[in-house]
């Protein structure tokens, strides 16, 4: 991935602040291009690549530096990828949805937060009959 943008820069020091690791590996790759990465290596640069490219996909509107939790929820549950410390993330739906969110219940039910955090987003949320249709639907589908 080639850093194309003046902002990408920043975007790689922030992603630092969130995985060191993974960010070390992509700048290794990114100073020496011919490197081989083993597998792991491979998926640390994937992940730094997927979060650059969503990034840049926001230009200016840098809501993973937002500390709104509205900002926080809707987008990164729009866009399938944290941008954010894990507890971070957790914490802002929890905030938004008003009700607890482990990190299992983000994963089962991620589709169905996109779909409320989202009608939140929007100013319309949903009614407690809309909510339970919309669980109650996911659960039937296990």
């Amino acid at each position: 991935m080639k850093m194309k943008e003046p902002y990408d820069y920043e975007n790689l020091e922030y992603l630092e602040s969130i995985m060191p690791k993974k960010v070390a590996v992509f700048r290794l790759k990114l100073t020496n291009p011919k490197l081989r990465l083993c597998k792991e290596n491979k998926e640390c640069y994937k992940a730094v690549c997927g979060c650059l490219k969503i990034m840049r996909k926001y230009a200016q509107n840098r809501w993973w530096l937002s500390s709104d939790p509205k900002d926080i929820a809707y987008y990164t549950l729009k866009e399938r990828m944290i941008i954010h410390d894990f507890y971070q993330v957790q914490t802002a739906i929890t905030k938004v949805v008003k009700h607890p969110v482990s990190h299992i219940f983000l994963a089962a039910y991620w589709h169905q937060l996109t779909v409320e955090v989202s009608r939140i987003f929007k100013g319309n949320p949903m009614t407690e009959n809309e909510l339970d249709e919309l669980y109650s639907n996911a659960l039937a589908k296990c």
